[in-house]
């Protein structure tokens, strides 16, 4: 089913030892998810993507592709970045970029997320997991900007904990926590019904919406 501009999107990234993270994270979402969800992680350009994507599969009910340009965006999807391409989101559509090396890395996390920020403001939903170095920061700060939700894994627990250590000391986070339990504020925060994301567009007024707690 297409998303709709009052369903989220959400968008995934990692580096270092980021596969075993991303699975254990789908593993505990459900297909009757109100969100398409889309995953960053650098690879080489000359890794193949779809391989990764079929180990993903494994993990999760939740259907998992390829991104390609000009892809149409599906509640309850999964769509991983290419190797070498930009993931960028357009309101219910994806476009693959092959513009500059953004952070040392295309794809880029940054520039996924701050796509999703301008289109889907208060529902856009960034999480960084495990990886090295600072990708991912600009990004959260674009969503947190926009109203948006902010996760990270506790970077004590992670197994390279740059990323999320760079998003805690730049950004307020809304929710870090242990891995096993990232899909619980997540869960909860989905559930609220925030004005239509683009239908028309108004990120430009847009406050930051009040912080979401995290169930007990």
């Amino acid at each position: 089913m297409r998303l709709k501009p009052d369903n989220f999107l959400i968008v995934i990234g990692a580096s270092a030892g980021g596969m075993p993270a991303i699975g254990k994270l789908l593993s505990n979402l459900g297909q009757d998810i109100p969100a398409a969800i889309a995953i960053v992680i650098h690879l080489p350009s000359q890794e193949n993507t779809d391989m990764f994507v079929a180990r993903l599969q494994k993990k999760t009910a939740l259907p998992c592709q390829t991104a390609t340009n000009d892809m149409p965006l599906n509640k309850g999807e999964v769509y991983f970045a290419p190797a070498g391409k930009h993931l960028l989101i357009k309101k219910d559509r994806i476009i693959l970029g092959n513009g500059p090396i953004v952070g040392r890395w295309r794809p880029s996390i940054d520039s996924t997320m701050r796509s999703a920020a301008a289109s889907w403001d208060s529902h856009a939903v960034g999480i960084i997991l495990t990886g090295m170095l600072d990708d991912g920061t600009t990004g959260m700060e674009a969503i947190q900007r926009c109203g948006g939700y902010t996760i990270i894994q506790d970077p004590n627990e992670a197994e390279y904990p740059d990323m999320p250590l760079s998003v805690s000391r730049n950004i307020d986070v809304d929710w870090c926590g242990s891995l096993n339990k990232l899909h619980e504020p997540l869960l909860h925060h989905l559930k609220k019904i925030p004005p239509a994301s683009w239908s028309p567009k108004t990120s430009a007024s847009r406050r930051r919406s009040p912080r979401t707690s995290p169930p007990k």
